[in-house]
This record gives C-alpha cells, structure tokens and sequence, in this order.
C-alpha cells in the first residue's frame, strides 16, 4: 500500500509548489487518525495548522501558517477532479494488486 500512496502524496506536494506553499512534504506514519485511516486503506492527509504545543497551556498558532492551510485547502477545491483521477488510478492499483496476489497463491499467471 505504501508505494501506491506515492502517487497521492506526490500529488499533494507538486499542488503545494503550484500554489507557492514551500516546503511541504507528505511523510508516512505518525501518530494522528490519518495513520489509522491508511491502515484501512483511506488516503489521507493530516495537515498542521500552524500549531505548537497543541493541548497544552502553552498552546499558540503561526497565524501565517494557519493561512497557507487555508491557501492550499481552498486549492484542492479547484483541483478535485485531477485529485479524483489520482484515486481512481491508485484503487485500480491496489485492485490489480489484490487480483494478482490471488492468481499467484492459485499458481496462475499474475496480470
């Protein structure tokens, strides 16, 4: 699953260089929900508002940063028809996938 995620997370990071948004990347693991959603198969994306010290006392926000957030979600809105053709061809990935590692535990030739 984690290669086929490639291509939703290189969709990520060249849409934030087409809206100037520097240095976002797209990193595996971590402890958020989206980690669960991936385990699941959903693709997603936990993206930091700009916060440090989140739930403590000390809690403060970049404001700056919070606005890029809303720059780039507001993007995706523009977007959702490429982002859904990167989707459809990572589920028809993981459906090959799974077609094949059945074929191959029948001994058959893989598609």
């Amino acid at each position: 699953m984690e290669v086929i995620s490639l291509a939703y997370g290189k969709f990520i990071e060249d849409f934030t260089v087409e809206k100037g948004l520097v240095n976002w990347k797209c990193t595996a693991g971590g402890s958020s929900d989206t980690r669960i959603w991936e385990e699941h198969g959903i693709q997603s994306v936990n993206l930091s508002a700009g916060y440090s010290n989140e739930h403590t006392d000390s809690e403060t926000l970049d404001v700056e940063a919070c606005y890029e957030v809303t720059k780039l979600v507001d993007g995706f809105f523009g977007k959702s028809r490429e982002l859904r053709g990167v989707l459809r061809g990572i589920e028809s990935k993981e459906l090959l996938e799974i077609l094949n590692s059945r074929r191959v535990k029948k001994s058959e030739k893989p598609l």
